[in-house]
């Protein structure tokens, strides 16, 4: 018999998780000099102007023949559920600008920062290209041993499809530039939830303290963050909104011949929802806010567990779907919601941006099967880590970019320190310019959650990060 998820589980769903959403709305430049100053440095006036916004997305296609393919850590595809976008929101006043892209994917690199610089006429500095960090899409920018030479060929021709689709709407963007207003909130969601959960059964195959898998007693951060840039009659142009969690639904889920089907998972749902509401004429650009150590609520592949603790693996196969709907709708309501209620916008805006690249001491990464991580593991040092931090001021917005997914705590940190330092918002943004995989906050290391013991940094490697970013923002206010 085939298994089917009720329409009075969806509403069911639909209503507790929705329940659980509400709403409170309310030029980059190298830096080489660090200031020794960590007491809050005060906001002065910086010149403002007219702020000018532009918006595009465009589908990415696919090469002739595409499928089956397999990608990254030997992820088998044999189809398509929905489309990967590039979607991109430009902004400038009258001297300086800046560029957000997002592309459907799982990580990326800063290779085509250049590419993206040359053809927008914006510097490398004032970019930040991110990724959803969906598991269910063809990786691009790295090949991996897994793959067979044919599939890295496809990997390659991928990656161009990609490249056509971010530069088209870049373009389209460039060319859609006109005067507007931007309004920033904030409101909360619970389809995330912390992923370390601490293993008490007797498998002899599951030797790590934890296993990833929902832990709802774990630290997670509900928040959604939202920007909405409107034209200069109240028209919507674009949101960008920033949200901890994992786009793993249906990840390792077998949904067609025992393969999993392309998807932009939770972020790309939510994401749809939003622009279907604006009668798909506004770009919903989805932001990975900290969530190393965060998942979907519900998925559609998971782990039931016996009275002693030991583990059973259940595929929810096509029915899994449901779940993504229910959750995308859930996160996209309330970006929505908070968008609607926003009642201040402002169109005169300062744009100010710095960049620092920092080295950070290095561990060696754990890149086996986290669940067979040994008993008596300790962990080894490597080579240092170079992290390219970012750091974006919209009036007294701060866009914080960091290239990697740091867990809740540290970016609640890194929350907690701008507006300290008189920021009104303070937004987090992962995987930016760059992919340096997971970084893990004190207890984890010491714990050897699953994002302690993949991470290539150190613990104390958040120290260094919070003071290089400070040290940024006061380089700011004192131009």
């Amino acid at each position: 018999m085939k298994r089917i998820i009720p329409i009075v589980l969806f509403a069911f769903m639909t209503v507790v998780l929705f329940a659980g959403c509400s709403s409170d709305t309310a030029s980059r430049q190298d830096s080489t000099t660090a200031s020794k100053d960590s007491a809050a440095v005060s906001t002065t006036s910086k010149p403002t102007s007219q702020l000018k916004i532009g918006a595009a997305k465009v589908a990415i296609g696919y090469p002739d023949n595409f499928f089956p393919y397999t990608s990254f850590r030997g992820r088998y595809f044999t189809g398509i559920h929905d489309d990967l976008y590039a979607r991109v929101i430009m902004l400038s006043n009258d001297t300086d600008a800046a560029l957000l892209l997002s592309i459907d994917n799982g990580d990326l690199s800063g290779e085509w920062l250049p590419r993206i610089s040359e053809l927008s006429g914006i510097p490398e500095s004032n970019i930040y290209l991110t990724a959803t960090h969906t598991h269910e899409a063809p990786y691009i920018n790295r090949t991996y041993p897994e793959t067979t030479v044919k599939d890295v060929e496809k990997s390659k021709e991928y990656a161009a499809y990609a490249w056509n689709a971010l530069s088209e709407a870049i373009q389209t963007a460039k060319k859609n530039m006109q005067p507007g207003e931007i309004g920033i909130g904030s409101g909360t969601c619970n389809v995330n939830v912390n992923r370390n959960y601490k293993y008490t059964g007797n498998q002899p195959e599951i030797t790590a303290p934890y296993i990833t898998a929902p832990n709802p007693e774990g630290v997670c951060d509900p928040t959604v963050a939202v920007m909405k840039f409107e034209d200069m009659s109240g028209n919507t142009i674009a949101y960008a909104f920033a949200y901890s969690v994992h786009s793993t639904v249906m990840f390792q889920s077998r949904v067609k011949d025992n393969g999993m089907l392309v998807s932009a998972d939770l972020a790309g749902s939510a994401s749809r929802y939003v622009e279907k509401l604006d009668g798909d004429k506004t770009v919903a650009m989805f932001l990975l806010a900290p969530a190393g150590d965060t998942m979907p609520r519900y998925t559609s592949a998971y782990s039931v567990f016996d009275a002693e603790g030991n583990m059973t693996q259940v595929d929810s196969g096509t029915a899994g779907y449901t779940l993504l709907d229910v959750q995308g709708q859930a996160l996209g309501s309330e970006v929505f919601r908070v968008a609607s209620n926003m009642d201040t916008f402002e169109s005169s805006v300062s744009i100010q941006g710095i960049t620092k690249t920092i080295s950070v001491p290095g561990q060696e990464k754990w890149d086996e099967n986290p669940a067979t991580l040994p008993v008596n593991y300790t962990y080894k040092d490597s080579d240092p880590v170079s992290l390219r931090l970012g750091l974006i001021l919209i009036n007294d917005t701060a866009l914080i970019g960091f290239p990697g997914e740091l867990v809740t705590n540290v970016g609640t940190e890194l929350k907690d320190t701008f507006t300290g330092l008189n920021c009104k918002h303070a937004i987090v943004v992962s995987q930016c310019d760059g992919s340096n995989g997971y970084f893990s906050d004190d207890e984890g290391y010491a714990d050897m959650h699953f994002d302690a013991i993949a991470s290539y940094a150190k613990p104390g490697y958040d120290k260094l990060v919070i003071s290089a970013e400070k040290e940024m923002y006061s380089a700011l206010q004192s131009k």
